[in-house]
Formats: structure tokens, C-alpha cells, sequence
């Protein structure tokens, strides 16, 4: 098996299997038709997902909250039911969504696998290196980190008592919602990545078609008919290629306009978990500094907690502004069309191309509200910073 289908198929196993699993992705995919469709079971295990959601999980957040009261503490018990709260608007918000967007979801979907399958054959490579990459994070995030971040929870701070036991597995079940609810957005970055790679290249195998067929017009062994032909043609490929390309931002855009909601909620949690549990651990290092015989096992928890969330937020981040970029690496491309000489037909498809372009903005945009790009890591890290600083002086002035 060649090794990107390999890591093709790790990913269908660690990332496309557990989404169906948890009822998230109400989907199948029909190999033989390359479609996909409504499943039954898929949508059965969302409306139980979605009711569970919906009725039960306040209850393990309630226990877990009674769990962690402080009465003397005012600023932590907030911080702890912001947490929990917003955990459960993410939820709340992913599951309708998806219920009631599964048509549309089947469709974006279904244009994805059209252009792939119209683009690629079985014997063309795909972008090895950026699979792997996400391949990499999923292992180290979502199996590593996750599972030994929520299990040291468990001696360190939340005991054997089965309703404080059962409420914790249900409160880790919800993060690692969350966590999928990411995987599947940066999925749909990637799988974009690599159609916009493709569309590339192709555009680059016309500029090099012109460039030859230049350099055989200065020999002089190509004729005027046979110019028109190639000029012909490849402006039809053109026309095909600024059509996949539109087609293409048009399925981001859709499958954005359904996720934007819960994943503006969930970078909203991200960022809240890194603020607070940097500042728990403050705390905790005060305390030590206090008590010599302090357990440092919860300190480590949240650090890994905080560390988990850093990584998902910055993949996320990563593989959006990498789609934006290969995005308008076309623009860069059909500029190469300046150095050939090409005809009325090519030239009419570069402009027609080129306009397209212009006129679209390939960033991911979560309601116009931000754009999901580095800019918006640098603004989080600034405004953490801002509100860390100003919990640190407030927590001083309990000692």
C-alpha cells in the first residue's frame, strides 16, 4: 500500500470512524458511488447524543460544581461554572447544528468528493507531509495527552466516589466532544488544502504548456492553426479550473457557515481553560511556597489540560491559514501568464480567473467576527496576558 493511502487510512480509522461513533458525523461514505449519505444508525446515535446533551449532562456539571465549591473562594467557583458552561453551549450548539443542517451537511460533502474524485486519480500523491502533520497531532492530542491529562484528575482531585467518578467521566466525555468537533473543522481545512494544491498544479501545467509552445513559435515549428488549438484548449481548462476553484471556496464556506457558532463558542473555551488554568496553577505554586508538603499531581494535570487545549487551538489555526494560503498562491501563479504569449481566448480566462479572485476573501471568517489566522492567535495571546495579569494581582491580595 502506498504510504499516503496509508495515512489516509490511519486517518479514516483514528478521525472519520470515532466522529460516526459518537454520533457527531450522522453520515456514511459509499465507496463504490463516492457519495455520501444519511445513515440511519449514524442519525439515531446523534438524536441520542443530542438528548443527552440537551437533558442530562447539567447533571454531572451540577455535582461537579457542589464537588468544588469554595466558599471562600468567589473568583474560582465563577471560573469553574464559566467552564463548565461554556462546555455546554459548545454542545448544545454542534448537536442542533448538525441535526438540523445534516442535508446541507451531506451535500457540502458530496461537492467535496465530487472535485476530489474529478481532480485526482488513484495514481496521483497527495500532499504526504501535511497528513502526516495532522496525523501526528490526532495521536498526540487526542490519544496521548487527552486520556492521561483527565485520568490524573482522577487520584489527585476527584477520589473513587462513584457520583464524583461518574460525573468526571461524563465532564471528560464532553471535552473530548469538543476536541472532535475541532478534528472535523480542521479536516475540512485539509481536505481544501489538498484540492487547492491540485487545482495548482494544474494551472501550473498550463503555464508550462504556453511557455513550450513559446518557445517552439521562436523555432518555428508550430503553426497558426495549431496555436489556436492549444490556446483552445487550454482555456478551457482555465474556465474548468476557475470553476472547481470557485466550487471549492463555496463548499469551505458552507461547511464554515454551519460550524461558525460552535466553533467560536469553542475557541471562546479554549481560550478560558489556558487563562484559568494558568492561573490555578499560580495558585498552586503560591500554596507550595506555603505549605511544604503540597501535591504537585494537580498542578501537572492542569498544565497538561492547558497544553492540550494550546496545541488544538493552534493546529486549528495552523491548518486554516495554510488553506488560505494555498488558496491565493493562484493569484501568484496566473501572474506567470504575464511572460507568455497567449491569445484572445486565454487571455479573456486568466482575467475572468483573476477577477474571481479578487473579489473573494479566502480566509476562514467565524461570523465575520474574526478571522481563524495567526492574527487571531497574537490578539489571544495578547488579551490572556491583559486578564492573567489582572487575576494574579486580584489572587494577591489573598495572601
Amino acid at each position: 500500500m502506498h504510504t499516503t493511502y496509508q495515512t489516509v487510512f490511519r486517518l479514516k480509522i483514528f478521525v472519520f470512524r470515532l466522529l460516526q461513533v459518537l454520533g457527531i458525523f450522522p453520515l456514511t461514505f459509499d465507496s463504490k458511488r463516492k457519495r455520501f449519505y444519511q445513515s440511519r444508525w449514524n442519525l439515531l446515535m446523534s438524536i441520542v447524543q443530542t438528548i443527552f446533551v440537551v437533558f442530562f449532562l447539567p447533571i454531572p456539571y451540577y455535582i461537579l460544581i457542589t464537588m468544588v465549591y469554595n466558599i471562600t473562594s468567589v473568583l474560582s467557583n465563577t471560573m469553574v461554572i464559566l467552564e463548565l458552561a461554556i462546555n455546554y453551549l459548545v454542545l448544545f450548539s454542534f448537536c442542533l447544528k448538525m441535526l438540523l443542517e445534516r442535508g446541507n451537511v451531506v451535500e457540502i460533502f458530496n461537492l467535496f468528493a465530487k472535485i476530489f474524485f474529478s481532480v485526482y486519480s488513484e495514481t496521483d500523491c497527495i500532499d504526504e507531509n501535511l497528513l502526516k502533520k495532522y496525523l501526528r497531532k490526532v495521536i498526540l492530542v487526542d490519544y496521548v495527552l487527552f486520556p492521561i491529562t483527565f485520568g490524573m484528575y482522577i487520584p489527585f482531585s476527584i477520589g473513587m466516589e462513584f457520583s464524583y467518578l461518574a460525573s468526571w467521566i461524563l465532564n471528560s466525555y464532553s471535552v473530548m466532544f469538543i476536541l472532535m468537533i475541532s478534528n472535523l473543522f480542521q479536516s475540512t481545512t485539509i481536505v481544501t488544502s489538498i484540492l487547492y494544491q491540485k487545482l495548482n498544479s494544474r494551472v501550473t501545467a498550463v503555464v508550462r504548456t504556453l511557455h513550450q509552445l513559446n518557445e517552439k513559435e521562436l523555432l518555428g515549428s508550430r503553426s497558426h492553426l495549431t496555436k489556436a488549438k492549444i490556446f483552445y484548449k487550454m482555456s478551457s481548462e482555465l474556465n474548468h479550473l476557475c470553476y472547481l476553484h470557485r466550487m471549492t471556496t463555496e463548499a469551505v464556506e458552507q461547511m464554515t457557515r454551519i460550524l461558525s457558532l460552535p466553533l467560536m463558542i469553542t475557541t471562546l473555551f479554549q481560550f478560558f481553560v489556558v487563562l484559568t488554568e494558568a492561573y490555578y496553577n499560580y495558585i498552586y505554586l503560591m500554596n507550595s511556597l506555603l505549605i511544604q508538603n503540597a501535591s504537585y499531581g494537580q498542578a501537572l494535570s492542569s498544565t497538561l489540560f492547558m497544553l492540550m487545549c494550546l496545541l488544538q487551538f493552534y493546529y486549528s489555526i495552523w491548518f486554516s491559514a495554510h488553506m488560505t494560503k494555498t488558496a491565493e498562491t493562484t493569484a501568484l501563479l496566473l501572474n506567470e501568464f504575464f511572460f507568455c504569449d497567449v491569445g484572445p481566448c486565454v487571455e479573456q480566462s486568466i482575467e475572468t480567473f483573476t477577477l474571481e479572485m479578487l473579489h473573494r476573501d479566502y480566509r476562514v471568517r467565524l461570523y465575520d467576527c474574526f478571522a481563524v489566522d495567526f492574527t487571531l492567535a497574537y490578539s489571544a495571546a495578547a488579551t490572556m496576558t491583559s486578564y492573567l495579569i489582572l487575576l494574579v494581582q486580584f489572587g494577591l491580595m489573598n495572601y
